[in-house]
């Protein structure tokens, strides 16, 4: 090891400048420093240096007094013949004046574990000559908080795939890339089926070790020079870059739905995943990152929409769809503001007496362009967005004040029966919104009958159950809609209280002449009286339908044969003119022409 002893046969030229106080505190400085002369020959070095020499790091970094710095540089193993390289290119850049430092950050695999530093060197005037400084300092904490900085900051931290930021970043890349080589690359966009489901019944513990066992399923299915991300959620998204036709990109989206689905063990359940995939292209579809990544993601719906766990193409004729989708969607919001909304009404009839007994609400949409439209045009997308809470409550409000104006000119056993979707029952707060509307607007709870779809029954009628037992509660009668296609809800029947079945219109469209449509029909309303509870047929358009309910003692009905839908005035007007006869009901030869 090499000293500052004038004495010692490797005396260091410059040791005059540094004895006493000023080699004590050359020894004291913590960095790892070593002085070297315009040839590269370490001229000193402190004990910093010599301590950190003992460790074993990688050449040039052990070298001692005498060594040359240079001749090990060139020299290095390939292991570190890049570090080698930098080396030489800083020292004569700093020894010639073009540079006033350089620095450079290499790491050392120590006994204590790896290790980095940052090595820097400048110019250092000394005895009339130009040497170097050369001193590296451990930065492996500094290095280790920019890695949790850059973690945070561009990875997940469930699944520890990159993020959002971190994948747009490579997209626009692979983008850049794929313009220059006039290659494809395909952005997909992955959606976990049902995965809200998982999460409620199971919790969210069970979902977030369901997602990591996902995250790596779908890195282990791709390519070492493709990218997966997780967007958002049970969201996931795909690049693959250097495609030669869109083939290429099916092939991984059938992997992935052949892969993704096998049995994953979460607690004490087995779940068998699936997912819908939407696919965009570059350059085919789009030529920016956010227009693709935007495809892909309505490609993806339309394979939800498709019926899940498949991959679509995403496709101008798509995308047309979309954009009136989006359109109006706009509107709807719009015609909110504007009260653009109406309800027609539609008498039910008393099959056995012919009196007018309640009033089914139907939301027509008077749309500035497109003129009167019935609800089967926009309803859907309302329950989608959630606009049908506003717009469901805005119909319950006028529908009650509706019928309790015809209670008081001369009709007052009148009920009003409207329909509750699944998101309306699920929505915070429909009881109390319920509730309120009945005493804003004075109606008898008694004379309100809620509409509920049969899938309501079938798929989560558990957790609804309590707010079904809450309206029952307040007195509001129950009725289920569109019912037939499921005798599984038959016990749920007595224990709800259920008031009214409603016969789906299917069954009453093929009725008579279709015997198994006969027999449903039949035994709805057979199992109606067995249980008390009153059996409405929807839809009815001929004599001969109605002749068949009648014989089988179906007690109530609805539908054109007897009154289309109207605004409250015309339908008031016809009928009071049909009262006058006596039945409102028409004879089978009348009906609506």
């Amino acid at each position: 090891m090499g000293t500052f002893n004038g004495d010692d046969k490797n005396a260091n030229p410059v040791s005059p400048l540094l004895d006493g106080l000023g080699n004590s505190l050359f020894d004291a400085l913590s960095p790892h420093i070593a002085i070297l002369d315009e040839q590269g020959k370490v001229l000193a070095v402190n004990k910093s240096w010599r301590s950190f020499s003992k460790l074993h790091p990688p050449p040039p970094h052990s070298l001692d007094v005498g060594d040359n710095y240079l001749e090990t540089c060139r020299k290095i193993v390939p292991e570190y013949r890049n570090e080698g390289e930098a080396f030489q290119k800083g020292f004569f850049a700093v020894e010639k004046g073009l540079l006033l430092e350089f620095s450079y950050e290499f790491s050392a695999d120590l006994a204590g574990g790896c290790r980095w530093f940052q090595c820097k060197m400048t110019p250092l005037e000394l005895a009339g000559s130009r040497n170097i400084l050369l001193s590296h300092e451990d930065i492996t904490e500094l290095k280790q908080a920019q890695n949790q900085i850059r973690q945070l900051a561009y990875f997940d931290n469930l699944t520890g795939l990159p993020n959002r930021i971190l994948f747009c970043d490579r997209l626009n890349q692979a983008l850049s890339k794929a313009e220059r080589n006039r290659k494809m690359v395909a952005v997909l966009f992955l959606d976990l089926d049902r995965f809200k489901v998982i999460n409620d019944t199971l919790g969210h513990a069970a979902g977030d070790q369901l997602l990591q066992i996902i995250a790596q399923r779908i890195k282990n299915s791709l390519r070492a020079m493709d990218t997966v991300a997780r967007f958002a959620g049970d969201e996931f998204v795909i690049i693959l870059p250097d495609l030669e036709n869109p083939d290429d990109a099916s092939l991984i989206a059938k992997k992935l739905l052949k892969l993704l689905p096998v049995k994953v063990r979460v607690g004490d359940h087995d779940i068998f995943p699936s997912c819908s995939i939407g696919i965009a292209l570059y350059p085919d579809d789009a030529q920016n990152s956010e227009t693709l990544i935007g495809y892909a993601d309505l490609a993806m719906y339309h394979a939800k929409e498709s019926g899940r766990h498949n991959f679509q193409f995403f496709s101008q004729e798509l995308n047309m769809r979309v954009k009136a989708r989006m359109r109006l969607e706009t509107d709807l919001r719009r015609a909110l503001q504007q009260q653009e909304f109406n309800l027609f009404y539609q008498p039910v009839f008393n099959l056995l007496n012919g009196r007018w007994v309640a009033v089914k609400t139907l939301l027509r949409w008077n749309h500035p362009q497109r003129g009167l439209l019935s609800a089967q045009n926009f309803i859907a997308l309302c329950e989608e967005t959630g606009l049908i809470l506003s717009l469901g409550e805005w119909a319950l409000r006028k529908g009650c004040r509706q019928v309790k104006e015809w209670q008081e000119a001369g009709f007052p056993d009148l009920q009003l029966s409207v329909n509750l979707s699944p998101r309306q029952i699920q929505a915070p707060g429909t009881i109390e919104k319920v509730s309120r509307v009945l005493q804003e607007t004075g109606l008898d709870p008694a004379q309100l009958v809620l509409e509920i779809d049969e899938t309501v029954f079938l798929k989560s009628l558990e957790e609804n159950i309590p707010i079904l037992m809450a309206f029952r509660n307040l007195g509001i009668q129950i009725a289920v809609n569109d019912f037939g296609y499921s005798f599984s809800s038959l016990r749920y029947i007595k224990r709800l209280g259920i008031n009214r079945l409603q016969i789906d219109r299917s069954f009453i469209k093929n009725t008579p002449g279709n015997p198994e449509d006969e027999a449903i029909t039949e035994a709805i309303i057979k199992m109606g009286k067995s249980l008390q509870v009153k059996v409405l047929g929807k839809g009815v358009e001929k004599s001969e339908q109605m002749k068949f309910l009648l014989q089988h003692q179906c007690d109530e009905i609805v539908g054109f044969y007897f009154d289309a839908p109207a605004a409250p005035e015309d339908l008031l007007a016809r009928v009071r003119s049909r009262a006058t006869t006596g039945s409102m009901l028409p004879s089978s030869e009348d009906g609506l022409s």
